[in-house]
């Protein structure tokens, strides 16, 4: 799990975005690029069901 998060930081530090660098976590950085450069569509559905489950989270944790 330590090597995934570490490769998250990287990507969201490389792209200088949280959304860009999850979704280069999902798809792959050549997706990001090739859509950054006009060449490309992406799917921002695992984006979505990530930030879903994240605030589900926090809504039980801020309950606490």
């Amino acid at each position: 799990m330590a090597i995934g998060v570490a490769y998250l930081t990287k990507l969201i530090t490389s792209f200088k975005s949280f959304k860009l660098g999850l979704l280069a976590y999902n798809q792959g950085p050549s997706a990001i690029k090739e859509y950054l450069h006009g060449n490309q569509q992406l799917s921002i559905d695992y984006y979505n069901k990530v930030l879903r489950r994240y605030y589900i989270l926090k809504k039980h944790v801020d309950k606490r």
